[in-house]
């Protein structure tokens, strides 16, 4: 029987199902994190992060920015607590805020990654990046009028998690 990682990964590597404005990385990375073996080699970790950084990069070009006026206004919002905090956190704008914080994260794990000693620490920070974001990610792109599956939302980051945290693990201390 096909489990859903299964399924989902054929249909991201299948060229027939691609949609036309698939994200340029999502391919690439999903044709990575299939495969379940293999991390404890660096050209393997290597590959997982340039593609995850590709893949930030994406998300980064492809979700809308918060004006600084759009920003005032969240955090006026989540300051004053109550129903106004409730609203806000259902907001395209919180949504955005999300979709910012994941791909800074990225950005900052990334080069962790190439500092020699360093190498599992960065990739448990990425895992975390994407944990942090996957569960309402394909909620935040809805808010901004985003097609989820342009991203592969929200299985492609719990695939690429999985990848990670095993990338990880695999890594010599």
């Amino acid at each position: 029987m096909l489990n859903i990682t299964a399924a989902v990964s054929l249909a991201l590597l299948t060229p027939q199902s691609k949609p036309a404005d698939l994200a340029p990385s999502v391919q690439p990375l999903a044709a990575l994190v299939v495969k379940h073996e293999g991390w404890g080699l660096p050209v393997r970790r290597m590959a997982l992060v340039t593609a995850v950084a590709a893949y930030c990069a994406d998300v980064e070009r492809i979700f809308p920015q918060n004006s600084p006026a759009e920003d005032q206004w969240l955090k006026a919002e989540v300051d004053a607590g109550g129903e106004r905090l409730m609203r806000a956190v259902r907001s395209a704008e919180w949504g955005r805020r999300q979709a910012k914080n994941f791909t800074t994260a990225c950005a900052a794990w990334v080069p962790v990654f190439k500092v020699p000693g360093n190498s599992a620490r960065a990739l448990t920070g990425l895992a975390h990046a994407f944990v942090r974001f996957s569960e309402d990610s394909a909620s935040y792109a809805r808010a901004n009028d985003l097609d989820p599956e342009r991203l592969g939302l929200p299985y492609m980051l719990r695939m690429t998690t999985e990848s990670l945290l095993t990338a990880a693990l695999a890594t010599p201390s």
